[in-house]
């Protein structure tokens, strides 16, 4: 009866797995979802972008209207000499012409010859001539904050496509520790009834008591890398925590009854690697977001390039006014376009001799942009060979994956054929222990390399820049 008992357990050993430690389980699907909704990184990345468009308010208020108004009054020993006032209007315009209209109202016993008594009503323009013509600070300013936005949406993408890689390997680590437990707990379970049994046949005169010691050996062998695998576990389950967080902004701990979802054999879980790989290669130059946020760096550099280039040229400003003493345009506009009556005209020029700064400030911009180039052409090729080798990583871990699960197999029966054996009288404990063991290793490498496989493929993604 022994002899029929125990060979009944040996023969259940491996043929089903361990039994889940509860009925709830995360797939990774779901475990993407709650990082994707509440972690902080994910609302940091909002933040950048939210910056950059503060910037473009803050920078677009340089083209504001201004109303303005200045007063003067100056008495000296009982004299006049003038009081003025003067209200105006200035509205910047992107084309770089400042239109102005306002009043002057001066008064006084002491004025300069070229100062208009009285009311003086003015409407015109301001605006450079060849300098600063096409494109000077302000509008730089604003240029380069619209590249920035560009560039804090590529970041975006940068910072979650990072966070999600990091979460899904700390999932599949963490599948990876709960299914090596199980299977080790699985042969735990086996040995201690296996102990049992070999003792109880040893009573009864059917073991030698080295039986005994051998099956008590392998007992507490399993159940110090038992220990070991619980360790890892708990380890895995802190790892991943740290990406569990709720709606009120709160770190998370896991629940203790939350299981992963054995996915190993879905093939929904991994896309089509094999088939996205050709447009992953091809399309990633364009839609990396590292490689975007270079494009719109160099974006940026290039305007400053046509800012600084403006240096070369002579500063030529005009202004041209409009003036009347009623506040009756209709009648004087004409007039002081055909520089008839009733306008003032102002030139101002200026021409740096050597051009030292210009020159300067050009090759500075000009040299940024060539840094960045190299940049962007060494980075290209980082994350192609990148890709290529997660790629061929890929492909060796599922070639790895089928053998070993064959390997694993094969281990089975050679455990059931010694165990038939030590049945038989025809071998030892020790052997079937033995067997045993590296039918257990090559589980947990098979586990391995399950694992190593499905992370691959989310690493072919995250390298191409494609979120997850």
């Amino acid at each position: 009866m022994i002899r029929i008992r125990l060979l009944l357990l040996l023969c259940v050993f491996t043929t089903k797995s361990y039994a889940q430690y509860t009925n709830q389980t995360l797939s990774s699907k779901d475990f993407i979802q709650l990082v994707r909704t509440y972690h902080p990184v994910m609302k940091q990345a909002t933040i950048t972008v939210k910056k950059a468009e503060a910037a473009i308010l803050a920078i677009q208020g340089q083209f504001d209207p201004k109303l303005e108004f200045n007063l003067a009054d100056k008495t000296l020993e009982n004299s006049n000499y003038y009081t003025s006032q003067n209200p105006q209007l200035v509205l910047p315009t992107r084309i770089g012409a400042d239109f102005v209209a306002g009043y002057n109202q001066l008064n006084g016993l002491r004025l300069n010859e070229d100062q208009t008594l009285g009311s003086t009503f003015y409407l015109g323009v301001s605006m450079p001539l060849l300098k600063n013509l096409i494109i000077d600070k302000r509008r730089a300013a604003l240029q380069k904050a619209k590249q920035f936005v560009k560039m804090s949406d590529a970041e975006q993408r940068l910072m979650i496509n990072n966070i999600l890689f990091e979460s899904i390997e700390a999932y599949w680590f963490w599948l990876q520790q709960y299914e090596v437990l199980a299977v080790v707990k699985e042969n735990v379970l086996i040995n201690k009834e296996r102990l049992k049994l070999i003792v109880r046949a040893y009573n009864l005169g059917e073991r030698a008591a080295i039986d005994t010691l051998e099956a008590h050996t392998q007992y507490l062998a399993f159940r110090t890398i038992e220990q070991q695998h619980i360790y890892e576990l708990q380890a895995a389950e802190l790892q991943l925590s740290q990406y569990l967080w709720n709606a009120d902004g709160q770190a998370s701990a896991l629940p203790k009854n939350i299981a992963p979802l054995r996915e190993w054999e879905q093939s929904e879980t991994v896309l089509d690697t094999v088939v996205q790989y050709r447009y992953l290669v091809k399309d990633f130059n364009d839609n990396h977001p590292y490689l975007l946020m270079l494009n719109f760096k160099i974006e940026q550099l290039k305007i400053e390039r046509k800012l600084q280039f403006q240096e070369y040229l002579p500063k030529v400003d005009l202004q041209f006014l409009s003036l009347n003493k009623q506040n009756k345009f209709v009648n004087t506009l004409e007039q002081s376009l055909r520089l008839q009556n009733n306008y003032y005209v102002g030139l101002k020029v200026e021409m740096p001799l050597l051009l030292r700064k210009g020159r300067g400030e050009y090759k500075l911009a000009q040299l940024g942009i060539d840094d960045a180039m190299l940049q962007r052409s060494r980075l290209s090729n980082e994350i192609q060979l990148k890709i290529k080798n997660y790629f061929f990583e890929y492909n060796v871990l599922n070639n790895q994956k089928l053998l070993q699960t064959e390997n694993v197999l094969y281990f089975k029966r050679l455990l059931q054929a010694e165990q038939q054996k030590f049945l038989n009288g025809e071998s030892s404990i020790f052997l079937v222990n033995a067997r045993e063991s590296k039918l257990l290793e090559s589980q947990i490498k098979l586990i391995e390399y399950k694992t190593k496989y499905f992370k691959t493929a989310y690493a072919i993604l995250w390298a191409a820049g494609v979120i997850i």
